[in-house]
């Protein structure tokens, strides 16, 4: 059913075997399963009330895996982002911390790049008299030069997607700003340092 992406039912299977043989040897890997696939389920549809509660479940079974729990907090920051609660999407990926006990956080710079973009997200829905004050402008400067920081940090932790994204978004808060050569400078890797990313690098061309 997972590979057939009919997740609700491979939820349903994985956490009816979760339930009757709580103690098996392998309830916690099928726990995880349960775990990937509730999360598609609310990337999909992240109102539906069932959905969420067999995600409770599959996180009380699939639990003993902190970075599936932190995976499962990315993808509901995601669907906030994408629903346009950027407050609420901020918080969730601020959240993600840089170290599971001595283990590093592979998407955590990701996550810190993702959380300030949702604070660009909140400084533009501003009415536009307000982003234009002199005050709102330095916001955004500031936040810019965070990106900054983030994106020479997450190359120093070789997790280039952060990266990409820290550039890319810089790129975006300059053009906005009509500020072309601190677009260009921004957006300059693209062309050839970051020529292997799929994603960014052809909008940011």
């Amino acid at each position: 059913n997972y590979r057939l992406e009919r997740y609700a039912e491979a939820a349903l299977a994985y956490l009816e075997i979760c339930e009757r043989f709580p103690r098996h040897k392998l309830a916690r890997k099928v726990g995880k399963n349960a775990l990937a696939a509730t999360s598609k389920l609310l990337q999909e549809e992240s109102g539906h009330a069932g959905y969420r509660k067999l995600d409770e479940l599959a996180k009380r079974f699939g639990g003993g895996d902190a970075f599936a729990l932190l995976q499962a907090k990315m993808v509901a920051a995601q669907t906030a982002e994408k629903e346009g609660k950027s407050a609420e999407a901020h918080k969730l990926y601020s959240e993600i911390p840089p170290k599971v006990g001595d283990e590093d956080v592979p998407f955590y710079w990701r996550a810190q790049v993702l959380a300030e973009n949702c604070t660009f997200q909140i400084w533009q829905k501003r009415k536009p008299e307000e982003r234009a004050t002199e005050e709102a402008v330095a916001e955004v400067h500031k936040l810019s030069i965070r990106l900054k920081e983030l994106l020479g940090k997450a190359l120093a932790a070789k997790q280039l997607d952060a990266a990409y994204m820290a550039s890319f978004f810089r790129g975006q808060i300059h053009y906005g700003l009509k500020e072309w050569p601190a677009v260009i400078e921004a957006l300059k890797p693209f062309v050839d340092t970051y020529s292997k990313d799929k994603s960014y690098r052809g909008p940011a061309l």
